[in-house]
């Protein structure tokens, strides 16, 4: 077999050919945000596999059209308009035959070819006041050629949801009269939403974009026929006020009546998010601006994600600011949940045409938080929402959520703040394989995740990221991927990613690191009071990537890998050697594959940085060894006592208690005392008899 790989950022394109042992010719490619993306304002969307039309200020999306077999019967579906409105179009489906869809063609029958058997079916419609109406018909038979009509007039049932903030405040956009002049200034400044009729069993059907915007006397959001409970209406919306953002998850299901839902203030949790500035990039305020991206999932699958950023309004403090009032529904049938990344600008890029000029920016991508008064949860999905990683075996929809439980984590679950981007990055990469033309292609796409599963996406245009590419022995060749667009804590450091692949064996694709965390007694933090209690786990494996280029989507199957780990004080080649276990019971799929650990118990120093190496081994001899400079950061490294003399007495530790003969106390490092019993791991002040002390660790 003939090879050609190359290197993509985020599409894959071609490069040149690779035969036997001859050299790899990589390409750096620009990441391309075009396929199955459109900009609304400063609101970018992800919608892979739908339609999109757009009418007034509201755009929809439907389900591409499927060609099933055996389509010989003609279903023409009559359309009504009343006065004032126009078409959107309409859909005929049903879960063995798929989606058969039509946008508006100016006329007012549009006939569509479907086989036999039993549909579900709607007609959409807009007034010249953005009011959107839908016409369903529900378990229509069909056995022969049939036209059916679905007026307008037939939607008279008023939907409607509405905002508040957190502290009761109506949350709402401009509202303007028949002449288009504003009658109301509203209350926010930025909307986004997306709303998904969904029919139980068979998923959305269709998907609404709002723009928030109203008319005096026609604020109603949707106007719907006599649905039954075999449908529901979901949101997941977003409103913002300056640098502030509430985002909302809603579900209306009885669409059989009229119905107003407005959430209840009292749900909302807030939680901003800290960013810190890569090295490349801390020199231009103008990137920095504040940004989001919510997802929306029906039975753990994607339905879409949307973007919004802030232009005009660079942050000050790095900071996102938002309030989420989004709960997550319990694993089951039929299930709606939503999750919110904060973003952070790092890198942009001007485009000016016709005298008007537009803002692209890239960003630190923050994990994906959900929740509400309840508790906010962060769901490690991984580096890539919407791609292979996360579709399921045999699949090419992504489920990325309830994402890798061993890496998803509470507010509880950290130790101090979590601070995005103030560490030195994975390198997560994937390899697409597929072959065309008598030729293999490898597409190679490197993502930098940081240590709390961001996603580190402006070091692709970093100058201080490279490839380095040389041929070894036979057919043995390498790739070295080096990110030095790393400052940690003042202190200049770097990934560095080594593939070492054979390029004629049948296997030719290195294994590869997918996450990479810290934990001290169960708590997610890279920087340690004490190494006592601290442990390093990570996931990866050697994966084969099952790709689909008619699509430009696929998924992973997994196969094992050997892992080796050390750690070695940071700047020095001096490595300590690190005993690695594997624990087959958090083996993830998709995406994350096998869950390693390590012990940072015996690591000693004080005060100090420590880099880490990992290497994976796969069955045919592959390689991929990762360098993380720095990793992790001892505070105090006391020796763990069993006894120790304090004045006169001796101190022993039984049980995770501290006892003495004599009267012990025993204190916090931050002055607080505490029980002598039941210890947990930490730097303690022993004093005994009420004069002596010592500072003892557990």
């Amino acid at each position: 077999m003939n090879h050609k790989f190359t290197l993509s950022l985020a599409v894959a394109l071609m490069a040149g050919a690779v035969c036997g042992a001859a050299p790899v010719k990589v390409k750096h490619v620009a990441p391309n945000h075009a396929k199955n993306t459109f900009k609304m304002g400063r609101a970018m969307v992800e919608a892979p596999g739908q339609d999109k039309m757009e009418a007034g200020k509201v755009t929809v999306l439907s389900p591409k059209s499927s060609v099933a077999p055996k389509a010989d019967i003609n279903v023409t579906i009559a359309y009504v308009a009343d006065q004032g409105s126009y078409i959107l179009g309409s859909s005929i489906y049903n879960k063995e035959s798929g989606m058969f869809h039509k946008d508006n063609t100016g006329a007012s029958t549009v006939t569509m070819k479907v086989p036999a058997g039993t549909y579900d079916m709607f007609a959409s419609y807009i007034s010249d006041y953005s009011e959107v109406y839908y016409v369903f018909r529900e378990e229509v038979e069909i056995t022969a050629d049939t036209t059916i009509t679905l007026a307008q007039s037939e939607a008279t049932t008023p939907i409607n949801i509405r905002t508040v903030d957190h502290e009761g405040k109506p949350l709402y956009m401009p509202v303007y009269n028949a002449q288009y002049q504003m009658v109301d200034e509203g209350t926010a400044e930025d909307f986004s939403s997306a709303s998904f009729f969904i029919l139980n069993g068979y998923g959305s059907v269709t998907t609404v974009l709002g723009g928030g915007y109203k008319y005096q006397g026609h604020d109603t959001d949707f106007f719907v026929n006599n649905v039954s409970s075999r449908y529901k209406l979901c949101e997941m919306r977003e409103i913002g006020i300056g640098e502030v953002y509430w985002f909302n998850k809603y579900v209306v299901e009885d669409l059989s009546k009229p119905t107003t839902v407005t959430n209840d203030p009292s749900r909302f949790a807030q939680y901003n998010q800290k960013f810190e500035q890569t090295p490349e990039w801390v020199d231009y305020p103008e990137n920095h601006v504040p940004g989001y991206y919510m997802s929306a999932m029906y039975n753990n699958y994607c339905l879409m994600g949307q973007q919004s950023y802030i232009p005009w309004m660079p942050t000050e403090d790095f900071t996102t600011k938002f309030y989420i009032d989004m709960p997550e529904e319990a694993d089951g049938d039929n299930t709606f949940n939503m999750t919110v990344k904060p973003l952070m600008g790092e890198y942009m890029e001007e485009d000016t045409w016709d005298g008007y000029t537009e803002y692209y920016y890239t960003f630190t991508r923050g994990q994906q938080v959900m929740g509400d008064a309840d508790g906010v949860k962060f769901v490690a999905a991984g580096y890539d929402e919407y791609g292979n990683f996360n579709a399921p075996e045999g699949e090419y929809r992504s489920q990325f959520y309830p994402g890798n439980p061993a890496f998803s984590y509470g507010l509880d679950e950290t130790e101090g703040d979590i601070v995005m981007g103030a560490a030195c990055p994975i390198n997560s990469l994937r390899a697409d394989a597929y072959e065309d033309g008598g030729y293999e292609y490898v597409d190679l796409y490197y993502n930098y995740v940081g240590r709390y599963g961001e996603l580190r996406d402006a070091d692709y245009y970093s100058y201080n990221v490279w490839v380095d590419e040389q041929a070894l022995d036979g057919d043995l060749y390498e790739m070295v991927f080096n990110n030095e667009n790393v400052l940690v804590d003042g202190i200049e450091g770097k990934n560095v990613t080594t593939i070492r692949f054979h390029q004629d064996a049948a296997d030719h694709i290195a294994p590869t690191l997918q996450m990479l965390e810290f934990r001290r007694d169960g708590k997610v933090t890279d920087r340690m009071e004490t190494p006592k209690g601290a442990v390093m786990n990570f996931a990866g494996g050697d994966f084969v990537s099952h790709f689909d280029s008619w699509n430009w989507s696929g998924y992973l199957t997994w196969q094992p890998a050997t892992a080796t780990a050390a750690y070695a004080p940071t700047g020095t080649d001096s490595w300590t050697d690190l005993e690695v276990v594997e624990d087959q019971s958090k083996f993830y799929m998709p995406g994350f594959g096998q869950y390693f650990s390590a012990s940072l118990g015996d690591v000693e120093g004080e005060d100090e940085w420590f880099d880490v190496k990992i290497t994976l081994t796969d069955q045919a001899g592959n390689t991929q060894e990762q360098v993380i400079s720095p990793a992790f950061y001892v505070k105090n490294n006391y020796t763990a006592i069993n006894s120790v003399k304090v004045g006169n007495t001796t101190v022993k530790v039984v049980d995770g208690s501290i006892v003495a003969d004599g009267a012990v106390e025993v204190f916090t490092m931050d002055g607080r005392r505490v029980d002598s019993s039941n210890l947990g791991h930490g730097i303690y002040v022993v004093r005994v008899n009420g004069k002596e002390t010592a500072k003892v660790a557990l």
